[in-house]
C-alpha cells in the first residue's frame, strides 16, 4: 500500500480532506485503484487518513508554466492546481518544488 508523508503545512488539509491531490517525484508505483496512506512526518509518524487513488498524472514544471500529462495549465488553471495542493498561489508552489527538488521538475501527481 502506498504510503505518503505530509509537513506540518499540509498535515491538516490531508486529514480534513480539502488537499485530494500531492506532486512527488515519479518515483513511487501507485496506480488508479491503490488504497492509499498518509501520515505525518517525522519521527512519531501519525495516520491521516486512507484514500483511494483515482488517477495519476505525469507533471511537468518549468520557470513559468505548468504542464500535466503534456496539457500546459496557464493562468488560472496553474493557480488553480497549486491552491488544490495546498499553495497559495503557482508562484508559491513552483519555489517550494525548486527549494526541494530544483526546477524545471518531472513527477506525477497523484489524486485521491
Amino acid at each position: 500500500m502506498p504510503a505518503y508523508s505530509f509537513t506540518k503545512q499540509f498535515a491538516p488539509l490531508v486529514q480534513s480532506g480539502k488537499k485530494r491531490q500531492t506532486v512527488r517525484r515519479d518515483d513511487k508505483e501507485v496506480h488508479e485503484g491503490d488504497v492509499l496512506e498518509f501520515y505525518t512526518a517525522g519521527k512519531t509518524r501519525k495516520l491521516l487518513r486512507e484514500a483511494t487513488c483515482i488517477r495519476v498524472a505525469k507533471v511537468n514544471i518549468f520557470q513559468p508554466v505548468l504542464y500535466i500529462d503534456g496539457e500546459l495549465f496557464e493562468n488560472g488553471l496553474a493557480e488553480a492546481f497549486a491552491r488544490a495542493d495546498g499553495f497559495k498561489s503557482f508562484a508559491t508552489m513552483r519555489n517550494w518544488i525548486d527549494r526541494r527538488y530544483g526546477v524545471p521538475f518531472e513527477g506525477v501527481v497523484v489524486y485521491w
